[in-house]
């Protein structure tokens, strides 16, 4: 089954470029290869690692002049996103256990986004190597259970954020 397709009129959208890598079953797969019902890695909310499946794979056409945010992080990994995902995020908050170095906007050459949900709980998902919230999920009050077991890295997570930030 194909991804969805909407059409986005405005700017800020939740969405992951087509080259993100998202956590599956098979290894890391790009976001724009997923398809509903297939598998990638969630948490339930005990915090177990879980195979989802996925609900929901939705394909948004962006603007011909649309950027999307980089986020530098201090043990060396980064995280491309669009704007929406990563705007609460600033240089010294913590992401998944590292520091923000550096944030900087980019120019997006594709013509889409994309955005995911598993079938979980929880609505986590890792895109590479960092736990995102995906932004299609319904909130939850028992997704507290999990924010709690998860310590320093989920403590201050807020449910409106869509990666898990703390500052």
């Amino acid at each position: 089954m194909k991804a969805k397709r909407q059409k986005i009129e405005k700017t800020e959208v939740f969405g992951l470029p087509s080259n993100a890598l998202i956590a599956t079953r098979m290894g890391y797969t790009f976001v724009s290869k997923l398809r509903e019902g297939d598998f990638v890695w969630s948490l339930d909310l005990q915090g177990n690692r879980k195979q989802s499946r996925l609900l929901q794979v939705i394909r948004f056409e962006v603007p011909s002049k649309y950027t999307i945010t980089q986020v530098f992080l201090s043990d060396g990994r980064h995280i491309e996103a669009n704007t929406a995902f990563l705007k609460n995020l600033q240089k010294g908050d913590i992401f998944d256990n590292a520091e923000v170095v550096a944030k900087k906007r980019i120019e997006y050459k594709n013509k889409f986004v994309y955005e995911i949900l598993p079938d979980s709980e929880t609505g986590l998902y890792w895109v590479s190597n960092v736990l995102f919230k995906s932004s299609l999920i319904k909130e939850n009050r028992s997704l507290l259970t999990v924010v709690t077991k998860f310590g320093s890295l989920l403590e201050s997570f807020r449910l409106k954020s869509t990666p898990l930030a703390t500052r």
